[in-house]
């Protein structure tokens, strides 16, 4: 089994206030969700306007099959959103099964 973790920090700065950052990243959040049926949730930053992070989370028993996914996804919000994402990290890693 193995477990893909994509960390993506994004830039809100246009942003005027939390309230609208959140909308921003509620947005990115829902349209990810839906395309790409993975688990994604703000982890970081919930109280900065300027920018905020997010974690996807999927779980395969394909490795390249994750890593495929989570590069959809990341193209996906960077065609949606663009100039959004500022950086982000992608972790496969493996687990021992039952």
């Amino acid at each position: 089994m193995f477990i893909a973790i994509c960390i993506i920090e994004l830039d809100t700065s246009d942003s005027i206030s939390l309230k609208e950052k959140r909308n921003i990243l509620r947005s990115i959040k829902d349209r990810t969700r839906s395309s790409f049926n993975i688990a994604i949730s703000e982890i970081a930053r919930q109280n900065d306007i300027s920018n905020g992070i997010l974690s996807a989370v999927s779980v395969s028993s394909d490795a390249k099959y994750l890593n495929g996914l989570m590069d959809k996804a990341l193209d996906s919000i960077e065609r949606k959103f663009p100039g959004r994402i500022i950086k982000h990290e992608l972790h496969v890693e493996k687990f021992a099964s039952l």
